[in-house]
């Protein structure tokens, strides 16, 4: 777990940069919530939780909310 924090820390001081000197907030903030959405999926699986395949949620939403069958 350990190694993960590091390289992903490692990961941020590379990309985040010249994220910042482009000066886009649009692009920091998109950029931001995937870093932090992989970072978790990440961290999750190291410690060795079970995650809901991301399909699982698509296809409730198909059915649930959007009323489709298939």
């Amino acid at each position: 777990m350990i190694i993960l924090i590091i390289v992903f820390i490692i990961m941020l001081m590379i990309d985040l940069p010249s994220v910042i000197r482009n000066g886009k907030k649009k692009i920091l903030i998109a950029y931001g919530l995937i870093f932090t959405f992989s970072f978790t999926i990440c961290l999750l699986l190291a410690l060795e939780i079970n995650i809901k395949s991301p399909l699982m949620f698509v296809d409730e939403f198909y059915k649930n909310i959007l009323h489709f069958s298939y």
